[in-house]
């Protein structure tokens, strides 16, 4: 009996605890959420900071963080950066300031820029060598000033593009090596400003003979020597006279494909004794407003045609030599 009021008891006790329990439960987790919410407002108040950017994501990725942080990258291989940090310009000078960075470990790379070029023109420039250790970033700064443009007057700030070129013995490992970069424009832009330049840069106004047989009949040989000529003045022909007679030789009716610049007989023929020749030179005889209009300078390859007469004899035959510019 009891033992068995024991059991009883125990029995009576343990719902009595488990209700209590329940109740002390409610007030517990109203204090949780409590605590929840002024943990939260202080988290809000004071965030945590961001995580520290790490060297991941692409090459690209990797790539543009680096050109924000050192400059404009123009110039980029396996060994070396060049990258642009500020361009400064006026009429007449201006400062590239560049930033050089070593990419190899162990291998030192001298640097100096050694050419500027603007426009299709070569311009002045002061610079000093940089010598960088393997993995060595350093700041140089090249001073330019403008080429003389002529008639253009263009100044620094107009020109289309700016390129320069730097010696660096020791990139790759080897020595003599150029590196060419643009601060200003770009490839595709300075090689039509070069063609252009190159095209005008041509003289229109000269013709160049090649050596060519133009008359072998009768014993009388006419050639014409390798030459270049302005169309201003005129060019010179070779005669030989393997005949028996003395000739008088004279030339008329200049042409150039078929335009007429002088009809006029030349005043004092040149003399010839049999077995003897002579240089003849022909002038174009014209002004300088008749002369580019009739030369056709725009002509790439033509003829010039002229007469050539023995006054002794009184004989004429026509002759034609071809030209280019």
């Amino acid at each position: 009996m009891k033992r068995s009021k024991k059991f009883l008891g125990l029995a009576l006790l343990l719902p009595m605890l488990a209700t209590a329990g329940c109740g002390n439960g409610g007030k517990q987790e109203a204090a949780a959420n409590t605590a929840a919410e002024t943990i939260g407002a202080k988290a809000d108040e004071n965030p945590e900071p961001d995580a520290l950017e790490t060297d991941s994501g692409t090459k690209d990725e990797k790539a543009d963080r680096a050109e924000k942080a050192e400059g404009k990258r123009v110039s980029s291989n396996k060994d070396m950066y060049i990258y642009l940090t500020n361009l400064e310009l006026d009429d007449e000078e201006g400062t590239a300031y560049l930033r050089l960075l070593n990419r190899t470990k162990d291998r030192t790379i001298s640097v100096t820029v050694d050419k500027v070029r603007i426009d299709s023109m070569d311009g002045e420039w002061q610079s000093d060598e940089v010598t960088l250790a393997g993995g060595e970033s350093k700041d140089t700064v090249v001073h330019f000033s403008r080429p003389n443009f002529g008639d253009d007057g263009k100044t620094l700030s107009e020109c289309a593009y700016i390129k320069f070129s730097a010696a660096a013995p020791g990139l790759y490992g080897e020595e003599n090596v150029h590196v060419t970069f643009y601060v200003k424009g770009d490839k595709e832009l300075a090689k039509a400003i070069d063609e252009s330049a190159a095209a005008s840069a041509v003289d229109t106004s000269v013709i160049l003979i090649e050596e060519q047989m133009i008359y072998n009949e009768n014993g009388i040989v006419v050639t014409v020597p390798a030459q270049t000529v302005s169309d201003k003045d005129g060019f010179s022909v070779h005669i030989e006279n393997n005949t028996d007679d003395t000739m008088f030789f004279y030339y008329e009716n200049v042409t150039v494909n078929g335009v007429l610049l002088q009809e006029r007989r030349q005043t004092y023929p040149d003399m010839t004794a049999p077995g003897w020749d002579l240089d003849v030179y022909i002038d174009f005889m014209n002004s300088d407003g008749e002369n580019t209009e009739k030369m056709q300078r725009d002509i790439k390859s033509g003829e010039i045609s002229f007469t050539l007469g023995d006054a002794g004899l009184e004989k004429e035959f026509p002759l034609t030599l071809k030209y280019t510019r």
